[in-house]
């Protein structure tokens, strides 16, 4: 079972997020800043990175860790959007954007 630590929604062209999840079942095993992205055709997720310069060229980013076996990838992306797409649904989640929307109604004027 995958759970919902922390999301921070973003919306930067695909970069749609990050997310922190625990994974029940594994020892509890936590997985902080994984990015979310959707293209509106796919989403997928990645694990955090290192960007790599190359001279001339497009940076790389390479992961700190991965499943080795793509099936296995697609199983964990499934189970971390199903995860999230009921946490988004979930009061929990809605009670923190209230939050945020309180805040940002209790200062009169915008800082911009």
């Amino acid at each position: 079972m995958i759970k919902i630590l922390n999301y921070k929604e973003l919306n930067k062209n695909s970069l749609k997020g990050y997310l922190d999840i625990e994974c029940a079942g594994f020892a509890d095993f936590q997985i902080y800043g994984l990015s979310i992205f959707d293209n509106g055709k796919n989403r997928w997720l990645s694990f955090p990175s290192r960007k790599v310069e190359v001279a001339g060229e497009k940076p790389i980013y390479l992961p700190y860790c991965k499943f080795k076996e793509p099936k296995i990838n697609e199983a964990f992306q499934k189970k971390v959007f199903a995860a999230l797409d009921e946490y988004l649904k979930s009061d929990e989640y809605k009670a923190i954007l209230k939050g945020m929307i309180n805040e940002i109604s209790k200062n009169d004027e915008f800082p911009f």
